[in-house]
């Protein structure tokens, strides 16, 4: 009896890590839940190109990273020999959108699999100009900024007190080294201190109001002297 992946896709790839499916497969079609999608043969591949495992030095930040960039890989080789097979890159892309729709990562099973069919044509192209590795269909998040500390908040609560600050990305601009936006640090701010520090502002740009008005009138008292 044939092995699940055989039974699946029309022919087990032993050694490559890719998922081969029947040509005569229709889109939208997928294995029963619960299958198999790779060879139940342990591979051993020589290089990561060969669907090994993705070097130290490859680009992800998390655990669901790694897993989807080995999937994309694997998919991506298999569309190759759809293709090679005189299979349109519609048809295949299609029918791995359909049979990963509504999957859960490994190792995350909280978080969903989105993966559709124009997705997964760009990432094709894009695994193909990266060298046909796991790392060239990475994620490429940046780290977020560092979460604030209270210290770094109240130093800016400080600087709102200061004569002449009248907002907060004003005063947010004074600091030398921010470790996050303004309306990061406004909002980090205790409610009551943020209320204050608003009508503190509001009462500075209305005095600054009054004060523009008061010269305008010197001007035109000075003006009317004169005459």
């Amino acid at each position: 009896m044939k092995n699940t992946s055989e039974h699946i896709f029309g022919e087990a790839t032993p050694g490559d890590g890719s998922l081969s499916c029947p040509p005569s497969a229709p889109v939208g079609s997928f294995p029963p839940t619960g299958a198999l999608i790779c060879s139940s043969r342990k591979p051993k591949p020589s290089s990561p190109v060969e669907g090994g495992p993705v070097p130290s030095s490859a680009p992800f930040h998390t655990a669901w990273q790694q897993e989807r960039a080995q999937m994309i890989h694997r998919i991506c080789r298999s569309v190759e020999r759809w293709r090679a097979r005189d299979q349109s890159l519609e048809r295949a892309v299609g029918w791995f959108a359909s049979y990963w729709r509504d999957r859960k990562y490994t190792c995350e099973p909280a978080r969903p699999i989105r993966l559709s069919a124009k997705s997964l044509v760009r990432l094709f192209y894009q695994w193909r100009a990266g060298g046909k590795t796991p790392a060239a269909v990475g994620l490429h998040y940046r780290p977020g900024l560092q979460k604030l500390t209270p210290p770094a908040v109240i130093e800016l609560a400080r600087l709102c007190l200061l004569p002449g600050a009248n907002s907060f990305n004003a005063t947010w601009k004074q600091l030398p080294n921010p470790g996050a936006t303004a309306s990061a640090y406004r909002y980090a701010m205790p409610v009551e201190l943020r209320r204050h520090l608003k009508a503190v502002f509001a009462a500075r740009r209305a005095l600054q109001s009054t004060e523009r008005a008061a010269r305008e009138a010197i001007e035109q008292a000075s003006v009317t002297f004169r005459r």
